[in-house]
């Protein structure tokens, strides 16, 4: 019998440890446990008062976020848990509708404006405007992604659509061009892949498109950097075809080391595609629960994906976390 590519591991359920009554002051949509367990820290539980945290993804500095209603100013402060010091704080004369960790420097989405927060520096700048979209009150801000040189950015969204549906939505920003552009779409990522030759790595973004069938979507995958002399540019739509109605793309990863992207949707589903043959691999539903968020994390040859599954059962929310192991072979693809 052929076994499976992947290996699906339950890590903890938060119900079991307590976690609820931990923290009193929980919010559901407020607090990032994704990024508070893939830290993986001991922090003593303490009452801040404050809407929103946020934890840097390798050092123990947490971002805490308080808005003022008296006179529409939002208040950051930085903290050092293993020195168990504050930073510094600034204030910011806007509402953040969205933000997180990017390195160095803290994304912060308003009502009208992209920009970051450098810790380093300990001041902030200004990115891009919203547009498309996004400049419209419905938009849900889901994500922020950029290609590792930071050269390029996207800011994705959801809003509701006809008859129950969800639209979603990506601006793609060029820092070197100072351009942005709207795409009807949900999921995209950023990543690295052999095309051209065996020695040339192509910057690549993978990105969901709606097609113009209601259940059909397109992934294309676009080479975002300049190709080796004599070569064009890459780029290869493929088929979405979902396997659940009014299902969409969530979370979307490309294996620098194997040529593939890795794809998942809302309502569980695993998908793979092969870049240079643009096929897809492997398909599988992981999850019988409904997905809101994604991690990527890079151990050996080995792909981690922390996310969190939640269901309501008799009234009662219980929020899982999960982690899927990938340890892809092509021979075990074939």
């Amino acid at each position: 019998m052929q076994m499976k590519p992947i290996k699906i591991e339950l890590i903890c359920d938060l119900k079991e440890i307590s976690f609820h009554e931990n923290i009193p002051f929980y919010k559901f949509g407020k607090t990032p446990y994704q990024l508070l367990f893939m830290k993986q820290i001991q922090m003593d539980y303490v009452s801040l008062l404050s809407d929103s945290v946020v934890i840097h993804e390798n050092n123990s500095i947490v971002a805490l976020r308080q808005f003022n209603y008296d006179n529409n100013m939002t208040n950051i402060q930085i903290y050092n848990m293993n020195l168990r010091e504050k930073l510094f704080d600034k204030n910011f004369d806007l509402k953040v509708e969205f933000w997180k960790f990017l390195k160095d420097q803290i994304i912060i989405v308003s009502q009208t404006t992209v920009s970051y927060l450098d810790i380093q520096e300990q001041d902030s700048k200004h990115l891009f405007e919203r547009s498309g979209q996004f400049q419209q009150g419905q938009t849900q801000i889901i994500g922020f992604d950029s290609d590792p040189q930071q050269n390029w950015f996207a800011l994705k969204g959801i809003s509701p659509g006809i008859e129950y549906n969800v639209e979603g939505h990506i601006q793609l920003y060029s820092k070197e061009k100072n351009i942005s552009q709207y795409i009807n779409g949900f999921a995209c990522g950023f990543g690295k892949a052999k095309l051209h030759s065996d020695t040339y790595e192509s910057s690549l973004i993978a990105l969901s498109q709606n097609g113009t069938d209601q259940n059909q979507k397109k992934l294309n995958i676009i080479e975002i950097d300049q190709p080796p002399e004599g070569n064009f540019k890459w780029k290869c739509q493929i088929t979405i075809y979902e396997q659940q109605i009014n299902d969409f793309p969530l979370f979307m990863h490309i294996f620098q080391n194997l040529g593939l992207v890795m794809m998942i949707t809302k309502s569980g589903f695993l998908q793979i595609y092969e870049i240079s043959e643009q096929v897809r691999v492997f398909s599988e539903k992981i999850t019988n629960g409904t997905i809101f968020a994604g991690i990527q994390n890079q151990e050996g040859d080995a792909f981690y994906d922390r996310f969190y599954q939640y269901q309501y059962q008799n009234n009662n929310l219980q929020i899982i976390y999960r982690e899927i192991k990938f340890q892809i072979q092509y021979s075990s693809l074939l």
